[in-house]
């Protein structure tokens, strides 16, 4: 059954459309084509390799060890052009929670629930910032201080430099879902966690306390330079 494209801000990494009365989310069909193109190309060219290879071995015992390291790539290319052209992932959209399943021609498999949203940022690369928008299970704890989105999450989608992309998605989503959207990435989310991080130092005794006094001398340090910065412009 052919589904209804809708509109999305970016459809060249997403697609949403309509199928069995629910909304989906999938790679784009001209991204995912372009993909499976590209695999079965370099597949070709591999299984040409290994077919030469393997036919000059009839001669040459030494080439087998090579004739069958290029057969298991053969292999494994073959699998992937398979899966890029029949396969994916798809978001199914419902009232209440977001459902990742991995669809294999007709043959979907649910891999993830969902029932809430968050963005939240990502510096710990050498791009700059990356905004993430990530779905979040019914069991899920309170997201760590780190950067891994672990088992129970799973990242819908990212965005380096710029948060407007991902931050209008996961409104989107939320509104279509009605599930809840928590935004990380604002002025008063930062300021709590930042809160909360300093009365964890807190309690945490002594190695904790020294280090609260150590980031609130930081703090103090960067507000001064900001003003200073500020009045040599005014």
């Amino acid at each position: 059954m052919v589904g209804r494209k809708m509109r999305l801000m970016n459809p060249s990494v997403l697609d949403i459309w309509r199928r069995d009365g629910r909304l989906r989310t999938t790679p784009a069909p001209l991204w995912a084509r372009k993909q499976a193109i590209t695999m079965w190309i370099i597949c070709t060219l591999v299984a040409s390799v290994a077919l030469y290879v393997v036919s000059a071995a009839q001669h040459r015992p030494d080439l087998w060890g090579l004739a069958t390291f290029l057969a298991a790539n053969g292999a494994s290319f073959t699998w992937g052009a398979v899966w890029l052209s029949f396969g994916r992932h798809e978001w199914k959209l419902e009232k209440g929670r977001l459902v990742l399943q991995r669809r294999f021609d007709a043959n979907r498999t649910t891999r993830f629930e969902a029932v809430a949203l968050e963005l939240t940022e990502d510096s710990s690369g050498d791009d700059g910032i990356t905004y993430q928008l990530a779905a979040v299970a019914p069991n899920a704890s309170p997201r760590p201080h780190s950067h891994r989105a672990g088992r129970h999450r799973r990242i819908i989608h990212s965005q380096t430099d710029d948060a407007t992309g991902p931050r209008r998605f996961g409104l989107w989503l939320s509104q279509r879902c009605q599930v809840p959207f928590a935004d990380m990435t604002s002025t008063e989310a930062k300021a709590k966690q930042l809160e909360d991080l300093k009365q964890q130092l807190a309690a945490s005794g002594r190695i904790g306390r020294l280090a609260l006094r150590f980031i609130e001398a930081s703090l103090v340090r960067a507000r001064a330079g900001t003003n200073k910065i500020l009045h040599r412009t005014s």
